[in-house]
């Protein structure tokens, strides 16, 4: 509700007339009544996590209605990248929430230039940029550590990781570093404690210096942002997030080697055996699998190195059963806490490998574990084990082809 009035305060304010819905079911409602009366809508901004009736699946059913199909569709996720399903689903144009409202008046009037749709874009390709420092990264999540040192590397950055937040605040008084990524839900010490007890050490050395800290969350809620600052962070970085959007905040904290290179050099003549790009999925998979978060991995492939997209989802086949088995056995025994940790993780790593069915799974049992009330969730668990199953079916079939 708070995000509608926000996106109508804006559009009043660019002189746009609008109307919200509180649903899929009553926008389309809604949609059909124009049509009938004469007054079509020209555009519709569709929210991808909705009740019932989820963004996806609004924008199919608009583009497949002849009435309907010449509305500019533009869509808001806070998943990250999901250009492949929505564009498949007859989307026009994607932004990542929170969406600046600058951002947005580009998008539509992009939508509107000339009176035609301007084609969905494909993911940009970041900006020849090399960036220098010694960055601390402190993730938990194999699946996320793989693919957050690859960008970094790609960036130029020398990285050191670490696995929680007690051995980040021993680096940072072991080590010098130039930034920190720091991921907020970590065991044994969480992001936000360590980023305290980092600060405080600051406080005490001679000469006092303040290292940048950036928050890496996989929540993506209100509030979100406030609580990373209050807690001594900089800047927040969204979970999954692509290498545009890394360098875009990294650009802000790091000082530029170089441009108008490429931050990893190309060797003179390609390896005689290179890793294989994506194999035997069938494409499209925008119901179960956006492929574009493979495709954005096998980028980030170094040559002469091992198969990382391979490695990435070894790693995820290996822990994630695991996290599924945590997931029921809170439900059965009402723990909460244990649900919305395992769901969380789980959210997180299968987000980052394009498994947005699974991911919103995740986050609605998220939801349930932090508003203790995993009464009725039997039904949800039993959806998430058979979408995870599926979904491992196809990262197995994806490694057995790559091994071939």
């Amino acid at each position: 509700n708070t995000n509608r009035m926000i996106l109508s305060h804006h559009l009043q304010q660019w002189g746009a007339a609008s109307t919200g819905a509180e649903s899929g079911a009553q926008a389309l409602a809604l949609l059909h009544r124009a049509a009938e009366d004469g007054l079509p809508f020209d555009a519709a901004i569709l929210d991808m996590q909705m009740p019932g009736m989820d963004g996806l699946e609004l924008a199919r059913t608009i583009a497949a209605h002849p009435r309907l199909s010449s509305i500019r569709l533009v869509m808001l996720t806070s998943l990250g990248d999901q250009g492949g399903a929505a564009q498949a689903a007859g989307v026009h144009l994607t932004l990542t929430k929170p969406v600046a409202q600058i951002r947005l008046r580009e998008a539509l009037t992009t939508l509107f230039v000339s009176g035609t749709v301007a084609p969905a874009p494909q993911t940009p390709s970041p900006r020849p940029l090399s960036l220098s420092g010694h960055v601390l990264l402190a993730e938990d999540n194999a699946v996320n550590r793989e693919v957050a040192l690859g960008m970094l590397e790609m960036l130029g950055c020398c990285v050191y990781a670490v696995e929680h937040g007690r051995l980040a605040v021993e680096a940072v008084a072991a080590q010098r570093f130039d930034l920190i990524l720091m991921d907020c839900q970590m065991p044994e010490m969480d992001g936000f404690t360590a980023t305290a007890l980092i600060r405080e050490q600051e406080a005490s050395a001679t000469p006092s210096r303040h290292i940048p800290i950036v928050a890496l969350t996989a929540n993506a809620m209100e509030g979100d942002r406030a609580r990373c600052l209050a807690a001594g962070m900089d800047d927040y970085l969204t979970k999954p997030f692509t290498l545009q959007s890394l360098q875009d905040m990294l650009s802000r904290w790091l000082p530029v080697k170089s441009t108008g290179l490429p931050p990893v050099s190309q060797p003179a003549t390609p390896r005689k055996t290179e890793p294989p790009e994506m194999t035997s999925l069938p494409e499209p998979l925008p119901e179960l699998l956006d492929t574009q978060a493979w495709k954005a991995i096998l980028a980030l492939q170094r040559p002469g190195q091992p198969d990382l997209l391979a490695k990435i989802l070894g790693l995820y086949l290996k822990d994630s059963h695991e996290l599924v088995d945590k997931i029921q056995a809170a439900v059965t025994d009402r723990n909460a806490r244990l649900l919305q940790e395992a769901a969380h993780s789980l959210k997180s790593r299968s987000a980052t490998l394009g498994a947005h069915q699974l991911a919103e799974l995740c986050k609605q049992l998220e939801l349930a574990g932090r508003t203790q009330s995993c009464e009725q969730t039997e039904q949800r668990v039993d959806q998430l084990t058979k979408v995870f199953a599926e979904t491992c079916a196809l990262f197995c079939q994806e490694l057995k082809g790559r091994a071939a």
